[in-house]
């Protein structure tokens, strides 16, 4: 899946301010569940620190992976579902 970069870096600037994080917080997830879900995983600042040098229309969550992983980043695959509990 892949993400349109204006729109992403609209988001993370919002969620990076606590006025945004506030208003933004409480819609993201019924407003675009796929954001929501890349932002989990990656975080605003992990996506800000892809983002700032981004050149492409659009980004996709392998792009964010491997350009962290450039940055010296490390990254981990991560299931969210591990959060709450779920047996293996």
């Amino acid at each position: 899946m892949t993400f349109a970069t204006t729109s992403l870096r609209f988001i993370v600037g919002l969620l990076r301010s606590d006025a945004g994080k506030a208003v933004v917080t409480g819609q993201l997830m019924s407003l675009s569940p796929a954001v929501a879900v890349l932002v989990g995983r990656w975080g605003t600042e992990g996506l800000a620190a892809v983002l700032e040098a981004w050149t492409g229309t659009e980004i996709s969550d392998a792009d964010v992976a491997a350009e962290l992983a450039k940055k010296g980043f490390k990254v981990v695959a991560f299931d969210p579902s591990s959060l709450w509990g779920a047996k293996a």
